[in-house]
């Protein structure tokens, strides 16, 4: 079943800035020194472009290894690293986080090549092995690149679904692997990746976690890192009866069986599917559509997915309903929306509708970061002044709701108040400095630099 909108390309648009208005998790886990080498590089032909490396310690220069460019929609390169750390503790690859690509920035192509071309001549890269992963805006990125560039032969999306023109088909057909939070405002965009690669005959699936609009933790990137090893067991007929082909369809049917011993049907048949989308090619998987079919025939199964069905065409509703709220409604009617909103969470009890109003929450944020972002663009600040307070209303916490004041203050000649948002920002968490620097007057940007 797809979800569709009558404004999709709005919505398009809008999720198009996604990245900026939501916390990223920061994987904090302690990595042994003997396990991976981190560093900062400059890359040697433009050392204005940087980005940071994890690799094994024990680099063998006669030994090729595979490559994975990562994409964070801040240009962190380090949090993509870190996030992908598992490719090079568990599988030995290398991997190259940009500082450079990130959300609004336009040149992505120049500062791609720029990187991966330095990556390339600095370290001993399996030529035949590079893969692109990214999430949110960076997840687009990885996508979009993996179109430029030929080399990549596997993508991994995550928190943002496919996004090509669908009268122009990929030029690249490569697999693509996405990774949702079950609370992530994109989740129906991402839903909807499947049913349109499948049109292009490209091998995809859809791997959910539990989890908001972020960078997942470490043992669901390990999994979906699977995602570029079995294609490469695939593509290389050296490595047919490779080890980890055994492995992980053992912990498919041993999972499965397990959702179906506790009637998680729609679980147990969710299971099935990502065994087949992994592992077809490489080992017969006709146990598994089998399974899979008895699991669609239960009780239990057609339950669960009307349930989910109906959350999600619910969530699409409410969505375009509040596109449309953000252009005619005030901050009082806002205000106790939101409360309507938050009661929905306390005292709904199905877990379809509550992750469906969790993600309408975060969508109703981002989509106020949106309208909040043109208006100020656009330089219309009576817009924009209304804007921010609804911004303030339904994201109250957020640092872009300071920001953007700091931004209004600052077109207004308001200098004194635009600093004093502007270091309220900062206190809430604000870190793209970066920008700030090209947004705001030196006087503005100083004052709310973090104190050294």
């Amino acid at each position: 079943m797809k979800f569709e909108t009558g404004l999709s390309v709005l919505i398009l648009i809008l999720i198009l800035s996604c990245g900026r208005g939501q916390k990223e998790i920061i994987y904090n886990e302690n990595i042994p020194d003997s396990a991976v080498i981190i560093s900062l590089q400059k890359c040697i032909t433009d050392t204005s472009q940087s980005y940071w490396v994890a690799m094994p310690p024990d680099i063998d220069s006669l030994k090729r290894l595979p490559l994975i460019i990562a994409f964070d929609p801040h240009g962190d390169g380090k949090l993509a690293v870190r996030s992908l750390i598992g490719a090079v503790t568990d599988f030995g690859y290398i991997v190259a986080g940009s500082n450079v690509i990130r959300n609004g920035y336009e040149k992505i192509e120049n500062a791609f090549t720029t990187l991966s071309n330095d990556v390339l001549n600095r370290y001993p890269i399996d030529r035949s092995r590079i893969y692109s992963a990214g999430f949110s805006g960076g997840g687009r990125f990885a996508q979009i690149l993996s179109q430029i560039n030929q080399d990549i032969k596997a993508v991994i999306s995550i928190g943002a679904g496919f996004i090509f023109n669908k009268p122009d088909p990929p030029k690249n057909n490569i697999p693509m692997l996405f990774v949702a939070g079950d609370q992530d405002f994109n989740y129906i965009e991402i839903y909807n990746s499947r049913e349109n690669l499948k049109l292009s005959g490209i091998r995809s699936f859809v791997m959910e976690f539990q989890g908001k609009h972020e960078w997942p933790e470490r043992h669901i990137m390990d999994e979906a890192l699977l995602w570029f090893e079995l294609d490469d067991c695939r593509r290389n007929k050296d490595r047919s009866n490779d080890p980890v082909i055994k492995s992980y369809q053992e912990m498919i049917h041993e999972n499965a069986g397990r959702f179906m011993a506790g009637q998680e049907m729609l679980l147990a048949c969710r299971e099935y599917e990502k065994g087949i989308a992994f592992m077809s090619g490489l080992v017969s998987t006709r146990s598994m559509e089998k399974q899979m079919e008895l699991c669609k025939e239960s009780p239990a199964y057609k339950d669960k997915l009307e349930k989910k069905n109906s959350a999600m065409n619910l969530e699409m509703r409410l969505q375009q309903g509040y596109i449309s709220a953000l252009n005619l409604k005030d901050t009082l009617w806002w205000r106790n929306e939101i409360r309507r909103l938050d009661q929905e969470l306390q005292e709904e009890s199905d877990q379809y509708l509550l992750s469906a109003y969790r993600r309408v929450k975060s969508f109703i944020s981002i989509a106020a970061y949106s309208f909040c972002n043109t208006a100020i663009k656009d330089n219309d600040l009576p817009k924009a002044a209304r804007l921010i307070a609804i911004y303030r209303t339904v994201d109250p916490s957020n640092p872009d709701v300071y920001y953007f004041s700091a931004l209004y203050y600052s077109r207004s000649g308001q200098f004194q108040k635009a600093a004093e948002f502007f270091r309220k920002a900062v206190d809430s968490g604000f870190t793209d400095f970066q920008k700030a620097s090209i947004d705001l007057p030196g006087e503005i940007y100083k004052a709310g630099l973090p104190k050294v």
